[in-house]
Formats: structure tokens, C-alpha cells, sequence
């Protein structure tokens, strides 16, 4: 049985709703501008932040009603105060909700910044058809008022979604289009961001020795432009490099000075991508305790707001560091959840990743059945996305495969792809594992 407090206060919230309908339009406004105005008079300014939705909400409800535009005003400003608080807390999904409202509350010259900052956060999330349609709003936008700057800026969006979907000659394109947009309105440090996203597509697509010279430019160039932000960017690019191509002192060095200028100087949230890449290279180095913790802490944060890509990366480091413990079956468990995290994020390229991984971790296995249903579908989609270096790996991944399945033939057939391709790329340490994998199964002299 309920309590009598419990009946009162159930009376009392009934009265309290039904007198609330009964008041005309102007009354209930009345009412929420003053709760508003009581509210902000009775809180500390420091905690107004954790309160910025309510008391947007008050004021559009004071606005349907009252004259003028100062509630209309004062509805922008609590929503974008509440927009932030939802950013730095990991809450993306209420921090889209109160910027879409902002864009509806705002003339059109304060709209692309907002739009683009949606587009971040739907990205973020693997909401990537949202994240196009806000990109191509910025851009209609851009193109209406002859805003050079702003195009550019939605054209490295469009350019940054393409790369997400494994579209790379379309990301290069757009990504080339807003450097030229850039250099003709002489802002630099927009030139550096845009620079820093064609890097990364060159790391992505292993053209390691033309990315290297980029990014080696560009933390110079950073540095002299005085902008901590974009020399963080630059680091964090020129650290995942390192990573890759087994250099993970050098790489650590440069994520710990990236995570160092981001907590300076970045958006929320924004040391977390050095601290993976951190974690990254730890398990690289061996230190898989320390690695592991820092993961961990990250998956916590990335579950707790939706950040798909940075989530099903983390879980496939924390996975290779359970390989390198010998743990094998909790690897191949981390693999399935980063497979299934990807597949929610609906990125081609990510889920193409995950696949990958998963399928060569099968293989090691000796689960040779679903590991080729993976490698398969993951060559499948590289070839589609015109992805040469991820050809490359799942060629040397299937040649193991029906290398261990005693397939001599077809394994002859897929190295020769993996060696191809990665002579093509000038990635000398994947061709010769894969030239390595052809003698096993040939028998014959080194090829190429």
C-alpha cells in the first residue's frame, strides 16, 4: 500500500496538472518566464550548466505565448550551454537533440557551424546517411551566400564520411577540393585540417612513404602556425603511422604529446583518440598491464556515449593485447563484440576491419569454416571500395587460410594477389610475408 505522504503527493500532482491545463496560453508562459527567472536567481552560476536544458525548455514554452524575441534568445543561449554540457558529459544524443534546436532557433549564417557539429556527432555514432544530408545542408548553405570558407569546411565533412565508407577516390577528391577552397581565402590552419585528412587516407590506403613526408610537413607547419590544436592532429596522424609501419616508441612519444596539447587545448573528450593510440602502441611495446587498463577505461567512456568507431577500435586493441597474452579465446571474444559494435555503426569500412580481424584470428584458430565466410566478405567489400591495401592484407589472410586447409593451389593464387598488390604499394614487409607464404605452399624459389 502506498503511503499517505505517497496519496498526497499523487493528489497533489493530479490538481497540479489539471489547474496547469485549465490556465489560458499566456498564463502558462507567465508561469514558465518566471520558474525560468526563479530558477537561474536561486542556483549558483557554476552549476546553471547541469540545468541549461530545463531552463531552455522553460523558455520555449514562455515563448509560445509572450511578445517579442528575448525568450526566443534566451532559449539559444540555455540551449547551447546544454548542447556543451551533453558534449563534455559523453551524452551525443542529447547533445544532437539540443543543437538540431539550435539550428531551427538561428539565422542562416550561424547554421553551418552548428550542422557541422551535428555531423561530427552523427558520425560519431554511425549515423552516416544523417551525417551526409547535414554536410550537404552546410554546403547548400555555403554555396547560397558565396561562402568560400564554409564550403570548404562541408566538403572535408563530405570528404571525412566518404573515407567512412571506404569511398576513398571520392574522399580525396573532396578532401583536394577544400584545400583549394582553403588556400584561395589564405586560411592556413584550415589548409593544415584539411592536409591532416588526406594524410590519413594516404596511412589508410598504405601509401606510407608519401603520407610520411605529409605529415612530417605538417607537424612542422603546425608548430610555426602557433596552433597547439592542429599540431595535436598532426602528431596523432603521424603517431597512427608509426604504429603501423612498427615503430611503437616513436608513435608512443607522439600520442603522449598529442593527449599532453588536446587536454590544453582540445574539445572534450579529445585526448581519449591519443590515449587509445597510446594504449595501442603499449601493447606493441609489450606493457600489457598498463594497456589494458587504459582500454578499459576508454571502452567504459565509449559505451557510455555511443562512440561506435572509437569503441570497436579499442576492443580490437584490447583483443590484440589478449593475442600477444596467449588468451586466444578471449581475443576471439573481443573480436565478435568490435564485428557486432561495427556492424551497429553500419560503416563499411569499419565492419570490413572487424571482419578481417576476426577472420585471421580464426584462423589461427583453427575455425576455418566462419573464418572464410569473414575473409571473404571482408575482400568482398575492399574490392568494392577500391581499398588496395586491404585487398592486399585479405589476399595474404586467405592464402593462410586455404594454406591450412591444404589447398596449395588456391593459397598459391591468393598470395601471388598479396604480393602484387603490396610491391605496387611499396609495402616491402607485407610482400615478403606474403612471398614467404607462396614458398611454403609452391615449394619454389622467392618469387619477384
Amino acid at each position: 500500500m502506498p503511503s499517505a505522504e505517497q496519496l498526497y503527493m499523487f493528489r497533489h500532482a493530479v490538481v497540479r496538472d489539471a489547474a496547469y491545463s485549465l490556465f489560458p496560453p499566456s498564463t502558462r508562459s507567465e508561469l514558465h518566464r518566471l520558474a525560468l527567472e526563479a530558477t537561474v536567481a536561486a542556483l549558483p552560476a557554476e552549476v546553471i550548466p547541469a540545468h541549461a536544458a530545463d531552463l531552455a525548455d522553460h523558455a520555449r514554452l514562455a515563448a509560445e505565448a509572450l511578445p517579442g524575441d528575448a525568450m526566443v534568445e534566451t532559449e539559444r543561449r540555455y540551449r547551447a550551454q546544454a548542447a556543451e554540457y551533453s558534449m563534455s558529459h559523453d551524452l551525443l544524443e542529447e547533445a544532437l537533440s539540443h543543437l538540431g534546436r539550435q539550428v531551427e532557433l538561428s539565422p542562416e549564417q550561424d547554421q553551418p557551424m552548428l550542422l557541422l557539429r551535428m555531423g561530427s556527432y552523427a558520425l560519431a555514432m554511425g549515423r552516416i546517411e544523417r551525417c551526409i544530408e547535414l554536410a550537404r545542408r552546410t554546403e547548400d548553405i555555403a554555396l547560397r551566400r558565396k561562402d568560400s570558407a564554409m564550403l570548404g569546411m562541408a566538403r572535408r565533412a563530405l570528404g571525412v564520411t566518404n573515407a567512412s565508407l571506404g569511398k576513398r577516390a571520392e574522399a580525396f577528391a573532396l578532401l583536394e577540393d577544400s584545400i583549394r577552397l582553403f588556400r584561395e581565402v589564405g586560411d592556413m590552419r584550415q589548409v593544415a585540417r584539411s592536409m591532416n585528412g588526406k594524410a590519413r587516407l594516404l596511412v589508410d590506403a598504405g601509401h606510407h612513404a608519401e603520407a610520411r613526408a605529409l605529415l612530417q610537413d605538417l607537424v612542422r607547419t603546425t608548430e610555426d602556425l602557433n596552433d597547439p590544436f592542429q599540431h595535436a592532429l598532426s602528431l596523432e596522424s603521424l603517431a597512427e603511422l608509426q604504429v603501423r609501419t612498427g615503430e611503437p616508441q616513436a608513435a608512443y612519444d607522439n600520442y603522449r604529446k598529442s593527449s599532453e596539447l588536446m587536454a590544453g587545448h582540445g574539445p572534450p573528450r579529445s585526448t581519449d583518440l591519443p590515449r587509445s593510440g597510446m594504449a595501442h602502441a603499449l601493447v606493441q611495446l609489450g606493457q600489457l598491464d598498463e594497456a589494458e587498463e587504459m582500454l578499459a577505461t576508454l571502452i567504459a567512456h565509449c559505451r557510455q556515449s555511443g562512440r561506435l568507431v572509437e569503441l570497436t577500435s579499442c576492443l580490437e586493441m584490447l583483443a590484440e593485447s589478449r593475442d600477444r597474452r596467449g588468451d586466444q579465446d578471449g581475443a576471439v571474444a573481443l573480436g565478435r563484440e568490435a564485428v557486432s559494435t561495427a556492424v551497429r555503426h553500419g560503416s563499411d569500412r569499419l565492419i570490413s576491419m572487424a571482419r578481417y580481424n576476426l577472420g585471421l584470428r580464426l584462423v589461427r584458430c583453427g575455425v576455418l569454416e566462419e573464418a572464410e565466410q569473414l575473409l571473404t566478405a571482408a575482400l568482398a567489400a575492399r574490392t568494392a571500395s577500391g581499398d588496395s591495401h586491404g585487398q592486399g592484407a585479405a589476399h595474404n589472410a586467405l592464402g593462410l587460410l586455404r594454406e591450412k586447409q591444404n589447398r596449395k593451389q588456391e593459397a598459391a593464387v591468393h598470395y601471388r594477389h598479396s604480393v602484387d598488390i603490396h610491391q605496387q604499394l611499396g609495402i616491402e614487409d607485407r610482400a615478403a610475408e606474403a612471398k614467404a607464404g607462396l614458398r611454403r605452399v609452391t615449394g619454389g624459389p622467392n618469387p619477384g
